[in-house]
């Protein structure tokens, strides 16, 4: 069996969870499922590569230097590989022919583990900054701490970082979260493409969740808001916004296409 390996990342609250459901829908494919670890993410299931929270965790991983892992040796990525498959592989469905693994850092380690999985698909998960930045500040109590500012840093630095990557990957797919909601068939026929599946209708209604963070950013950018600098703050970020085909002035995208994949080399 002709074994093909796809790796889920993009930035918390991405929407790389959708994804992964989406996909390990299909009957040949298997994602890790009924683990007990957050998520089923395989950076929770394995102790070779440093896990989100190991780096500062959602909302400040991208910033830690370890998190864009550094190429290894032929015999090092060898290595890597069987520790990986020593505790992924049981957790895959063996009559499977694609393996999926869902982990918000693999967004900035598609070099490292093309290199460990030699032929292996990286997808990638957008979504508007404004709207990752909103929607990781409710994850949790400790993380309605992080400044809203701060985390849209975060997503423009990682992003950045990703962007830097591109070229050297092998297989890649870039899926932007709003195609996925407002055309789910024809956005995840890119990613069964890659991964040679035939498409397969996404298993679930798929909701438009950003609804309720466009209604938060209508109020925080009501005119007390605005007297505070935040306006003024994302103003100073909007070239860099733009630059990775979204805007700061709303929920807009300023470039298109944003789904976009690469073939295999």
């Amino acid at each position: 069996m002709n074994i093909r390996y796809g790796f889920i990342g993009g930035l918390h609250r991405s929407g790389t969870s959708l994804l992964t459901r989406c996909l390990a829908a299909h009957p040949d494919a298997s994602s890790f499922g009924l683990t007990s670890v957050w998520e089923d993410e395989g950076q929770h299931l394995q102790d070779v590569l440093l896990p989100a929270r190991a780096l500062g965790g959602p909302g400040r991983f991208a910033h830690h230097a370890a998190a864009v892992g550094p190429k290894v040796s032929a015999v090092v990525a060898d290595g890597l590989r069987a520790r990986l498959l020593s505790t992924w592989g049981p957790l895959w469905d063996g009559a499977s022919p694609v393996r999926l693994s869902k982990s918000p850092p693999n967004l900035l380690r598609g070099p490292l583990l093309q290199q460990i999985f030699p032929g292996s698909v990286l997808l990638v998960m957008r979504r508007h900054p404004i709207a990752v930045a909103l929607a990781t500040q409710q994850m949790s109590r400790r993380h309605r701490r992080l400044d809203l500012i701060d985390l849209i840093d975060h997503w423009l630095i990682a992003h950045e970082a990703f962007e830097q990557q591109r070229a050297g990957l092998g297989s890649v797919v870039v899926i932007e979260h709003s195609d996925l909601v407002s055309r789910p068939s024809p956005t995840l026929a890119a990613a069964f493409s890659a991964l040679h599946l035939e498409p397969v209708f996404p298993p679930e209604r798929i909701v438009d969740t950003d609804a309720k963070y466009r209604d938060q950013w209508r109020s925080l950018t009501s005119s007390r808001f605005r007297k505070s600098g935040l306006l003024g703050a994302l103003d100073a970020r909007e070239s860099r916004s733009r630059s990775l085909g979204y805007s700061l002035e709303g929920f807009a995208h300023w470039s298109s296409p944003v789904v976009s994949s690469s073939s295999m080399r």
